[in-house]
């Protein structure tokens, strides 16, 4: 079974900077806004190929060309270890408006059973496959913060949240951006005890996945001993 984060925080706060540190010859990218990444050198170091899925990155929003390229990376791609989903939220979003015409019940249901099923066919995916899913927040009624799902209706379907052991939040702090690894009361985030030693972290994935491995790694060794 794959292992699946979700990244989350306002635009501007460093979801998609933290790809910037990973290897463009593992690494995949599923580019849901088709936006220019913001780092230095990522239009050379990750590029569209349209035959047999060769690139390292997909500008789609598309269910099911989604479902393809993940099944495609599973299958054949064994040198991708990790995979970004980036601006997933939009996904909701241009469902929403691409089924304007459907009654209520109706479309939150069909909406809620995309994500599911994208997010499901994630963790499917082989065990050395680790999968950052960026979202975008909203600011809840009681003045914390959550995942964008775009209405009530949609949240009453569906909590992401609920699926993955680990979610990381994007702080800013004098100007240092970073990922927050436990819930403040305010911020919705999550780490397993003792993968990470601080609340704050640098905003790097391949910092974030080399501490992933560490506990990984340890985990394994314990229950070899046992």
């Amino acid at each position: 079974m794959g292992k699946m984060a979700f990244i989350i925080g306002e635009s501007g706060t460093g979801k998609s900077t933290s790809i910037r540190n990973l290897d463009p010859e593992s690494t995949y990218i599923i580019n849901i806004c088709d936006k220019d990444l913001p780092f230095r050198g990522s239009a050379s170091r990750y590029k569209v190929k349209s035959e047999s899925f060769k690139g390292n990155i997909a500008p789609t929003s598309d269910k099911d060309m989604i479902i393809k390229i993940l099944d495609n990376i599973d299958k054949n791609r064994k040198e991708i270890k990790t995979l970004i989903i980036d601006d997933f939220g939009y996904i909701i979003s241009k469902l929403v408006g691409a089924s304007a015409t459907t009654k209520g019940y109706d479309k939150f249901c069909l909406i809620a059973n995309v994500v599911s099923e994208i997010l499901e066919k994630i963790k499917s995916l082989r065990s050395d496959l680790y999968t950052f899913v960026t979202w975008h927040t909203d600011l809840a009624e009681d003045g914390k913060y959550k995942m964008k799902l775009y209405g009530k209706m949609i949240e009453n379907h569906i909590k992401p949240e609920g699926m993955v052991s680990m979610v990381f939040h994007t702080a800013i702090a004098d100007g240092n951006y970073s990922f927050l690894t436990q819930h403040d009361n305010l911020h919705l985030a999550k780490t397993p005890h003792g993968m990470f030693e601080n609340k704050l972290i640098p905003n790097d994935l391949q910092y974030v996945i080399e501490k992933m491995n560490e506990y990984y790694n340890d985990q394994e060794e314990s229950l070899e001993k046992l």
